[in-house]
């Protein structure tokens, strides 16, 4: 065979290309002179193919030559191109010496189409020319769609051919001009087409994700092993089935390059969405591989979170809920942790946000589910806070989507939106059956289901009635429903009601409350005994309550004999039964916040509550207020037509209206209450300017108005109106009257607040005139604040006004707090934080700072000391401890107290008053500063100090601000 001839001018080029290691069919050196193996390898690959063909002997003629036109007939099969070939058999020729009746031609027509020829210069192909090395090179690269590499004819093309391995086995016989035989021609184009493909066997697989497996494997070619490269496997390579059932499977959708180690034989792929804790099996090519792995749970996360509606907000999640984590601990809405309720959809996939209060149209809502709180069913939760903003958004009328029959006095209607139902009980007006308007026990809304549940007075018979549904019943945007008229099939109820369970509720000395709760609602009950003790009955829903004059304790079992029947009028009767007592530990919870038009608030607890000690509170904005205990309904009523806009309400210090009497732990909800309150005038003076020029000056209780309050005719003074009007702010209105005004009646009316709420009329007599404005007071009011009052109210006083001193060191304010109309100050000091008994050695300085009255009075002036600051802070509690038969507690500073028996009470920890125990006074020279209390037994106990009996010996005598009742303190 001959040898490459190494032209001179290429021998550099192509010492780099004679490096490639060759691949499976370079010979080795056993048959290095003895080529006819590799053609031969070579050849047979072709043949099975399709490719290269023999004479009628069968004789493949290795060491013949190919023309132009063989080779280009070879790589248009090897292509898979053969099928076009019949596409060009009637083209016009291309070529001055290749016609139409040249075997060929269609060959030679398609190759040049397909750019895997050009011809000569001259316009020939010479198609039957025997093809030469270059000439080949040039025609295998086209059709692997390869580009030449940099330089010229033909040293670009034979370099690329090189760097593709298409001459690796035969590299040193054959160069540029040297004919190419066919034995030659046969192993470039099974290098070019048809390399040996790698076995590839899979060791092991692991699930390291709900999308994604690792696969490992072994790569070999032949029988020896080799290197797994990136596109040896495809996506399609792999099928997973679900070993129980094959015809579920899984796609793997990708082989993730850059996760995956190729060299180590490990492939990550990504899948379909596993199903957790499924077995599947791994094909390879559709060979079982005989490996499995087992499906892991997705980490859970949150989807989509959304609403069409001014009540509910819909959290979506990307698997199906733990519903026992469905809490509305959860969840913040607006950064609030109250104010809403949580419920979940069928498919559990879904969280539904209740809000106490509807947004209103366009409003943003920001909801965040906290981290590891929901969890998926198979215990997966978010790894991190997830907060969306959604902007709310109502534009459709409410529709009806289902009505159903539950039980023959039940009806379910379905809603596209949560309605609110115009009546909950009695005459609906808005419901008819058959055409007639139904009575309900009940019309219970189910915000997450959208819809509501109506209990009937009266059972339906059987069959199929009409039910009409009129536009009476309005969503949240107040948009009424479209109105609906559908049959609905009414299934007669057969089964007499079952008891489910009986729970003791209350127990004292002398009585028991029971709850018998069915498995449907209860029409009428005719006895309840328990123990064998008639009750006194009530019925609510599915719950007959008996009440019982006998004490239960905590007994665990009951006997109960009961006559009931249910809407439809089946009797059950039943005598003697034992029942065992549930005792509910679960904490209490608010199910529920409402408002009416007066702005008192009810809120529904899970159980009853009650205020058993008498340190129990309700507090708006951390201030306390008056309630009312509906403990038979589980309600706390509120008034609350003072407050208005967003209010946090705290519910603290009750127990458990229960048998076990727990205390409940602090509840608290956030409400946003319209304002329902009149203005009122909070403050009138007179100031005369000159001769007939007399100004009025009115401060109301809030901001007004200022169309009403710029008003001329809402104001009269002895039956004139003012002349002028100036608005100082939206809270202090100006009047000017060019009659004398001093010692006469103002009567004000027709003002109205922002909300719209008119002022009620009223007469004020301007009996103040307006003075210069002046402090009155300075004193301590806590360690790091001082309370300035003036002898006016206040319209604007910046932090640095004032300053304090001791004469050696000054301490600034960081911060003022008034409202307009206000005559005392608030001032936080940044770096004082005094005693409790802090004496006269502060003064307060006036820097110069401009201050302004209501009455546009100003005070400015510069280094006017007030002196000394007073002591306005009122004693504390600092401590309560236990000891050997004591309890001592001790005050913040020296104190006087009233009467040391009034002033302490103390209670076991059944919450008896403790009455034999000895108080004496602590004292600290001639001063008490604290309180001894001895005589005590062993246990637990609680201790309550009186504010109204404890006073400090300041001039002042600041009382305790507030009642102070201590945690348990333990007594040895």
């Amino acid at each position: 065979m001959k040898k490459f001839k190494r032209l001179i001018a290429i021998v550099t080029v192509l010492l780099f290309a004679l490096s490639i290691i060759a691949p499976a069919f370079a010979q080795d050196e056993a048959t290095t002179e003895e080529t006819g193996s590799v053609y031969d390898q070579a050849a047979k690959v072709l043949v099975e193919k399709g490719i290269l063909k023999g004479d009628e002997s069968g004789n493949l003629m290795l060491d013949k030559s190919l023309t132009r036109a063989e080779i280009l007939a070879m790589i248009i099969r090897a292509t898979g191109q053969e099928d076009v070939i019949n596409d060009y058999k009637d083209v016009e020729p291309s070529f001055t010496d290749v016609s139409k009746d040249h075997w060929a031609f269609a060959y030679v027509e398609a190759g040049k189409d397909l750019g895997y020829v050009n011809g000569y210069p001259d316009g020939t192909f010479k198609p039957d020319k025997p093809v030469k090395f270059e000439e080949l090179a040039k025609m295998l690269v086209a059709a692997k769609g390869e580009s030449p590499a940099a330089g010229k004819w033909p040293l670009n093309y034979v370099r690329k051919a090189l760097d593709l391995g298409l001459f690796n086995g035969i590299e040193d016989e054959v160069g540029i001009g040297d004919v190419v035989i066919r034995g030659q021609a046969a192993v470039a184009f099974a290098n070019a087409f048809f390399q040996p493909e790698k076995t590839i066997v899979v060791k092991d697989v692991k699930a390291v994700a709900n999308d994604t497996i690792e696969v490992y494997v072994d790569a070999y070619l032949g029988n020896e092993t080799a290197t797994l490269e990136d596109g040896d496997v495809i996506p399609l390579d792999f099928e997973i089935k679900d070993a129980s059932d094959p015809s579920k499977t899984i796609a793997v959708t990708l082989i993730d390059t850059q996760a995956s180690d190729f060299g180590a034989g490990k492939l990550v792929l990504k899948t379909q969405a596993q199903t957790p804790n499924a077995t599947y099996k791994v094909f390879y090519k559709g060979q079982d591989t005989g490996k499995t792995f087992v499906g892991v749970p997705a980490n859970l996360q949150v989807t989509k979170v959304a609403t069409d509606n001014l009540k509910t907000i819909t959290v979506t999640f990307n698997d199906e809920l733990d519903t026992n984590t469905v809490t509305a601990s959860a969840f913040k809405v607006n950064d609030s942790t109250s104010g809403f309720a949580v419920g979940y959809t069928a498919d559990k996939k879904s969280a539904v946000i209740i809000l106490d209060t509807p947004v209103s149209q366009f409003a943003s809502v920001k909801v965040t589910v906290l981290a590891n709180t929901i969890k998926s069913k198979y215990g997966k939760a978010l790894a991190s806070d997830y907060s969306a903003s959604i902007t709310v958004q109502d534009t459709k009328q409410p529709t009806v989507t289902k009505v159903e029959a539950l039980k023959q006095n039940i009806i379910n209607i379905t809603f596209s939106e949560p309605v609110i139902p115009p009546s909950t009980a009695g005459y609906l007006t808005w419901l008819k059956v058959d055409g007639i308007n139904q009575v309900a026990n009940s019309v219970t809304a189910d915000y997450v289901n959208n819809a509501l549940k109506v209990v009937l007075t009266n059972a339906l018979s059987a069959g199929n009635h009409k039910v009409e549904v009129t536009t009476e019943v309005k969503d949240f945007a107040g948009y009424n429903t479209v109105a609906f008229s559908g049959d609905v099939a009414v299934t007669a109820d057969t089964t007499a009601p079952q008891l489910k369970d009986v729970k003791l509720v209350y127990t004292d000395n002398s009585k028991a409350v029971v709850q018998l709760i069915f498995d449907e609602d209860i029409g009428s009950v005719s006895s309840v005994k328990v123990n064998g003790n008639s009750a006194t009955l009530s019925i609510s829903g599915s719950t007959v309550t008996a009440t019982v004059n006998i004490s239960l304790g905590l007994v665990g079992v009951v006997t109960i004999d009961y006559t009931v029947a249910d809407l439809a009028g089946n009797t059950a009767s039943v005598t003697g039964v034992a029942k065992t007592l549930t005792l509910d530990t679960s904490a209490v919870t608010i199910t529920g916040t409402s408002y009416d038009s007066n702005n008192n608030i009810t809120v529904t607890l899970s159980k009853p509550i009650y205020n058993k000690d008498g340190n129990a509170a309700v507090k708006i904005n951390g201030t306390s207020v008056s309630y009312t205990v509906d403990t038979a309904n589980n309600k706390i009523v509120i008034p609350a037509a003072s407050y208005s806009g967003s209010c946090t309400v705290v519910l603290t210090g009750f127990y458990e209206a229960t048998p076990l009497q727990l205390k409940v732990a602090d509840l608290s909800f956030t409400v946003t209450l319209p304002d329902i309150m009149r203005p009122t005038v909070k403050a009138t003076a007179y100031d005369i300017v000159a001769a007939n020029v007399y100004n009025v000056y009115v401060v109301f209780s809030e901001s007004m108005d200022t169309t009403s309050l710029s008003k001329a005719s809402n104001y009269i003074v002895n039956g004139n109106n003012p002349t002028s009007i100036t608005v100082v702010s939206d809270k202090i209105v100006k009047l000017t009257f060019s009659s004398d005004v001093t010692g006469q009646n103002l009567v004000v009316y027709g003002v109205k607040d922002l909300a719209g709420n008119e002022i009620i009329l009223t007469s004020q007599p301007l009996n103040t005139a307006v003075q210069n404005l002046f402090i009155t007071d300075v004193k301590f009011t806590a360690s790091n604040q001082i309370a300035v009052t003036f002898n006016q109210g206040i319209y604007s006083i910046a932090p640095n006004a004032f300053y304090v001193t001791n004469g050696t060191s000054n301490y600034y304010f960081s911060s003022a707090s008034y409202s307009v109309g206000d005559t005392t100050v608030t001032f936080t000091l940044a770096n004082l934080s005094v005693p409790s008994n802090v004496g006269g050695t502060y003064t307060l300085v006036a820097t110069g700072t401009t201050i302004k009255s209501i009455y546009e009075r100003t005070l400015t002036t510069s280094g006017t000391a007030f002196s000394p600051i007073g002591d306005g802070i009122a004693p504390t509690v600092s401590s309560v401890t236990g000891g050997v038969g004591t309890i001592t507690i001790a005050f913040s500073e020296a104190v006087n107290i009233a009467d040391i028996n009034a002033a302490v009470t103390v209670k076991d920890s059944a919450g008896n008053v403790i009455t034999t125990a000895t108080k004496t006074a602590i004292t600290s020279g001639s001063n008490t500063v604290g309180i001894l209390i001895t005589g005590l037994a062993k246990g637990s106990y609680t201790v309550t100090v009186s504010a109204s009996q404890v006073k400090d010996i300041s001039p002042a005598q600041n009382a305790m601000s507030a009642d102070y009742t201590s945690g348990t303190i333990s007594v040895q």
